[in-house]
Parts: C-alpha cells; sequence; structure tokens
C-alpha cells in the first residue's frame, strides 16, 4: 500500500502519513512528518472489517486523521 500523506492543521504535528491499515489487527502504522514529531509510530486504533469494512480507504483514512487531530490537540493543548 502506497503511504497516504495528510495536512493536519495541528502546528505541533503539521503532517502524517498512513503507511499500512491492518483491518484484521486493528493496527495502523503512520509516521508524523516535521515540526518536532518524526518517525514512526503504530497507533491501536478500532478498526475491523466487520465494522468497517463497507468504508472506502479514504474514508477510513479520514476516520482515523480526525481520531489523531482530537488526540494531538488534546495533548497539546489545543494548538
Amino acid at each position: 500500500m502506497a503511504s497516504i500523506v495528510f495536512e493536519t492543521g495541528v502546528e505541533s504535528h503539521p503532517t502524517i502519513s498512513i503507511d499500512n491499515i491492518n483491518l484484521i489487527a486493528g493496527r495502523i502504522d503512520f509516521r508524523w512528518i516535521g515540526a518536532g514529531h518524526r518517525g514512526d509510530c503504530s497507533e491501536r486504533f478500532e478498526i475491523s472489517t466487520a465494522e468497517h469494512g463497507e468504508l472506502t480507504i479514504n474514508e477510513m483514512v479520514a476516520l482515523f486523521t480526525d481520531y489523531m487531530i482530537e488526540k494531538i490537540e488534546g495533548e497539546s493543548g489545543g494548538e
């Protein structure tokens, strides 16, 4: 799977590259690009074939990206 890169709009974590979506394991592998947060990460994300199998890849990525933006905004105090 090719990486999908999104701008987050969050100064501390400006870009996210989603590198792998594993529906069986419920994991999304991604990288932060830019600012002070860089490198490979993996996040347990409740995503499964049973619940999300009808979604397109873009819709799955949008769910994860929204989740991560909410998470980093909460950790950084809403930058």
